[in-house]
């Protein structure tokens, strides 16, 4: 028998024995959910990434992609750097001013996501 990854069900959770978080899950707010999730993929691709040497992938944030790390990018992948400027520009940015973050929810987001956050220089709220 298959054993499949819950994400192939389409809602992501945790695994049962694998997973800390899988008891917990029923009880979790959309909040930790989410914050979990977000841990979860970006460990993940870490992990996949540990599996290859370092001369065969690149990392970066999307939000850091301008003009100099798409030649980079671009030049890594031994593409010509010729593409559509405009397509670095910021579209639909998310407004911060409507988050509301109290310290209950910061709490929230420091537990599960600090650790993965310092490690890539985000900035904490």
């Amino acid at each position: 028998i298959k054993k499949w990854h819950p994400f192939a069900l389409g809602k992501p959770r945790p695994l049962k024995g694998v997973d800390p978080y899988f008891d917990a899950w029923p009880k979790m707010c959309r909040l930790e959910r989410v914050c979990w999730f977000w841990n979860y993929v970006n460990s993940d691709i870490e992990k996949r990434l540990s599996k290859i040497n370092q001369n065969r992938h690149i990392v970066f944030k999307l939000e850091d992609l301008n003009q100099r790390s798409m030649a980079n990018l671009l030049n890594f992948l031994d593409l010509p750097n010729s593409y559509n400027k405009d397509a670095l520009k910021v579209h639909n940015a998310s407004d911060k001013s409507k988050m509301r973050w109290d310290s209950h929810k910061k709490r929230i987001f420091e537990k599960y996501c600090k650790k993965t956050m310092v490690k890539y220089d985000y900035k904490m709220l």
